[in-house]
């Protein structure tokens, strides 16, 4: 049982060190850890809060929020505060919340009729060390009640609220971590924005359920590269989550030594997932700092689902399903799935119409041999980019309401950082005037945010379609390619 087992972690390593602020220098045990999310989930209780917003940077205390609402049984959207406030502002109209804790620059009190706090105002209440804990608080969690709601791009443009449960995400975390062996043997380091599912899922609950040891880095940015492996051997990191972006820049801006002779010398656990890795990157990436990168298959509706491992015989596609998932591979090549941890359901949508035999359609294409899966594309609209899931239809809206061009398509093509970058196909006597692309991306990021600006403009004569009419993307994409 997901609580009995928490329980246990806590209890038994009440003094050894659970989590460390790379940043700061602050170290919490377990017990100093439970203790501030018990005071978490006082002031949520405290201020009637059934359902709040989480728009916070990475820090403790928003894993104390993210506690402290398991414990008090509280529904949290996480939002990451990076996001255009239009954004923002459609996940709260979408999940009907009211509740917001933030950042202080994000929302102010009494807001467009929200309730807002601020962390720099509350985080006071989170951190008094005199306070006994009582961690039978722990086994009066309701496991099946709904504990978060995530938004992510639908090919439509309508963000989707992806329900969870805190049983689905013990489930997919304690599977994962079987897979890998992960213990009290292992230090994560965590520099993904926690507001997504990869800083929640695979850098918090992971290696909490494992017993393991976090420390807390800079949200990853490019800018960090050249720092990338300080706080590492500080710290003595020895498991990590990368993304393909990562592990691009570190091929092309790391020039020192020091993470090379870490790597070399320490026995790392690297995974790798959020994108597709290209595997030429994965080979190079070895060769230098002789790390191997473990990559896997996952959804925010499924979770973890399919992963590479030390302990298989080798690496192929994103590995092999973990244990309790099923899986089918229908006969247009679609992934459809059944786990014990796969989603409540949409909060905004039904759900029904994802399901095939009591699978979820994954909208993947992929093939099974020996037992490892290979993702050979995508049947969805979407473009994943540096791990984010962005909706062309939401650009092409936002182009259209400009009145900057007319006949145009927005498509993914691939890109060595990113995974994915944005392309803006459009036809047009003459080339677009820079002055004019760049009037697109200034509208485009103050209504959508920087992730879904557009990368490359690209002229051409026509759009290639397939025999129903519609804009072939695919052929869009081999177009790019080939100039």
């Amino acid at each position: 049982m997901p609580t009995q087992h928490l329980h246990k972690i806590f209890t038994q390593n009440p003094t050894r060190n659970f989590l460390t602020d790379s940043r700061d220098g602050k170290t919490y045990t377990y017990e100093a850890f439970f203790n501030s999310g018990s005071q978490a989930a006082d002031f949520l209780q405290e201020n009637n809060i059934t359902k709040v917003a989480l728009i916070i940077e990475n820090s403790v205390d928003l894993l104390a929020l993210y506690l402290g609402a398991l414990l008090e049984g509280i529904c949290v959207i996480p939002i990451d505060p990076l996001k255009s406030r239009s954004d923002m502002e459609e996940i709260l109209r979408e999940s009907e919340c009211k509740q917001v804790i933030c950042n202080e620059a994000i929302f102010q009190p009494k807001e467009n009729g929200l309730t807002v706090h601020h962390i720099e105002n509350i985080r006071k209440y989170f951190y008094n060390t005199k306070r006994e804990n009582d961690y039978t608080r722990l086994l009066n969690i309701q496991p099946e009640k709904l504990f978060t709601i995530t938004f992510t791009s639908g090919t439509s443009g309508k963000p989707k609220g992806v329900m969870h449960s805190f049983q689905n995400l013990f489930g997919a975390a304690r599977a994962f971590g079987a897979a890998f062996e992960f213990g009290e043997s292992h230090t994560f380091y965590h520099n993904l924005p926690m507001t997504y599912m990869a800083g929640l899922l695979n850098l918090f609950l992971v290696p909490l359920c494992a017993g393991s040891r976090l420390v807390l880095g800079n949200r990853f940015s490019i800018g960090e590269i050249r720092k990338f492996w300080t706080p590492i051997v500080e710290h003595q990191v020895n498991a990590f989550f990368l993304i393909p972006t990562i592990v691009s820049l570190l091929m092309k801006l790391d020039k020192g030594e020091t993470g090379i002779n870490y790597c070399k010398n320490t026995n790392i656990t690297a995974c790798i997932g959020t994108a597709p890795l290209d595997q030429n990157l994965r080979i190079r990436f070895k060769e230098k700092y002789g790390l191997e990168v473990y990559e896997s298959y996952g959804l925010s509706e499924t979770l973890f689902n399919f992963t590479n491992a030390p302990k298989y015989e080798k690496i192929q596609g994103v590995g092999k399903a973990l244990e309790g998932l099923q899986y089918n591979i229908a006969e247009d090549g679609e992934i459809e799935l059944k786990a014990p941890w796969n989603f409540i359901g949409y909060f905004n949508m039904d759900k029904a119409d994802f399901f095939k035999n009591d699978r979820f359609t994954t909208g993947d294409l992929g093939q099974v041999s020996d037992g490892f899966l290979t993702i050979n594309g995508r049947k969805k609209d979407l473009i994943i980019k540096g791990g984010v899931n962005i909706s062309p239809a939401k650009i092409e809206r936002t182009i259209q309401a400009s009145g900057l061009l007319s006949e145009f398509v927005i498509a993914g093509a691939k890109d060595e950082i990113t995974g994915e970058k944005t392309v803006c196909f459009y036809i047009q006597n003459e080339p677009i005037e820079k002055s004019i692309k760049k009037q697109l991306n200034r509208k485009i990021e103050a209504e959508l945010g920087r992730d879904y600006l557009i990368d490359d403009f690209r002229q051409i004569e026509e759009f290639p379609r397939n025999i129903n009419g519609k804009i072939d993307k695919k052929e869009l994409y081999s177009l790019y390619e080939q100039k």
